[in-house]
């Protein structure tokens, strides 16, 4: 995988790979839910640990903080495209 100046990989292409499908999927449903994990694993008929883990992988994978409102927005908008 190709890294960019900082060294991590660059995230358009983890946002590419067939291997983070699931884990953005939920990211998706759990934006959608207010950040709710009940509510995300109920909708998406998974134990809470399962999003927990999954959540977790997607903070690390795009180092992003879901705490800023910003960062929160633009990705709410990234995820709107890739499933359009």
């Amino acid at each position: 995988m190709q890294s960019d100046r900082s060294g991590k990989p660059e995230r358009r292409l983890l946002l590419q790979d067939e291997r983070n499908r699931e884990p953005l999927k939920t990211l998706k449903v759990y934006l959608e839910n207010n950040m709710n994990f009940s509510i995300t694993a109920e909708k998406m008929y998974v134990h809470i640990n399962t999003i927990r883990k999954r959540i977790d992988k997607v903070k690390e994978l795009l180092d992003v903080s879901l705490d800023d409102r910003i960062a929160r927005l633009k990705l709410e908008m990234l995820l709107q495209f890739l499933n359009s």
